[in-house]
């Protein structure tokens, strides 16, 4: 199978003047109007079935060695995307795998970064503290960040967009390759898990919940509600501005929320996925939202991701761990703790003592 499973969306070029370029575009969808019934118009008709769907085969993973540490080796791996998309840097997927010298478990802890993120700081140091314990660990880069990133473009700059189909895909594919990872390592007899910080995080929920080879995981920073977190969010003002520009007000904020409390009543009921013209759902973590082997590290004072998009995702999971920190999104001050009880989490679970 070739391409994405849904019919073919022209992205359009996101560029700083879009708000202008762009809004007698979209007004001529009659936007306004159709939002008074929580419908967004002319969106391809998409199968849920087939959201995160791609033809399972065998993927050729081409391995580079970069250095040799003490205590493990790191190398670097990549393979093509089955999510084809317009951008040939973002059809290569790229991880850094951390391989210890001395395995002490089965399992391989795959780390998600954050939004527009080019360093890989922060959970690489959770992949190093891992695999010096013993354990598999990889870094995985997101759509159109880090080496997936178009020349001439900031490293995820065309993840979020006002185009709402790019982001929408972008989305998908990370998930998609995800269960390509899964795949791969699957073969070799690792079992799987994660943690992901952030966008990262979000990305990572829904993947816990759709695909249950990954059996443990760390969100930091992370949530579920997608809606709310666009409406209420700090990081996603451009796109709040942007619709309030044709009349999008809180009473449809409310309106879309009723739509979304009968859309998960529905799945719930019948045990699949409804079909929905709010498309987004259909990428939501809450929508796959299971009892899972789960901690939550969350900014008691985020601005980004809403307290209560925390709690409700939270309960949907099985009400697990959470430990709320006393910070904000951008938590530098407790990197280190974020980092300790992370890694100490994921052990505990591998059966390995911290």
């Amino acid at each position: 199978m070739k391409g994405t499973v849904t019919p073919e969306i022209k992205p359009e070029k996101f560029s700083s003047g879009i708000l202008r370029e762009g809004l007698r575009k979209y007004r001529s969808y009659g936007v306004s109007r159709l939002l008074n019934e929580v419908v967004i118009p002319n969106i391809p008709d998409i199968d849920p079935k087939e959201t995160f769907f791609y033809e399972k085969k065998p993927t050729s993973f081409k391995e580079e060695f970069i250095k040799k540490y003490r205590f493990y080796t790191l190398s670097h791996l990549s393979f093509k995307s089955p999510f084809h998309t317009d951008c040939p840097e973002n059809n290569t997927a790229h991880l850094l795998h951390f391989v210890p010298h001395k395995k002490k478990t089965d399992f391989l802890f795959v780390t998600l970064h954050g939004w527009m993120s080019n360093r890989a700081g922060f959970m690489s140091e959770i992949c190093r503290r891992l695999a010096k314990s013993g354990i598999n660990a990889c870094l995985f880069s997101l759509p159109y960040h880090r080496e997936r990133t178009p020349a001439g473009k900031r490293s995820g700059s065309l993840f979020f967009t006002l185009d709402p189909f790019r982001t929408f895909n972008a989305y998908r594919q990370a998930v998609i390759d995800l269960m390509v990872v899964a795949d791969h390592f699957e073969e070799r007899g690792f079992r799987l898990g994660g943690a992901g910080i952030s966008l990262g995080a979000l990305i990572f929920n829904t993947l816990m919940g759709f695909d249950s080879r990954y059996e443990i995981g760390v969100s930091i920073v992370g949530g579920g509600d997608i809606s709310r977190i666009v409406w209420e969010g700090l990081a996603t003002r451009f796109v709040r501005k942007f619709i309030q520009s044709f009349g999008v007000s809180a009473k449809h904020f409310k309106m879309l929320s009723e739509h979304q409390e009968n859309f998960l009543k529905e799945k719930r009921r019948t045990e699949e996925i409804p079909k929905t013209k709010c498309f987004w759902f259909l990428i939501d973590p809450i929508t796959y939202a299971s009892k899972r082997d789960v901690l939550f590290i969350n900014g008691r004072f985020d601005p980004i991701i809403p307290r209560k998009a925390v709690l409700e995702f939270k309960e949907s999971y099985g009400n697990p761990p959470i430990i709320w920190i006393p910070a904000d999104h951008f938590t530098i001050i407790f990197r280190r703790y974020i980092i300790r009880r992370t890694v100490k989490f994921l052990m505990e679970r591998s059966k390995l003592s911290a």
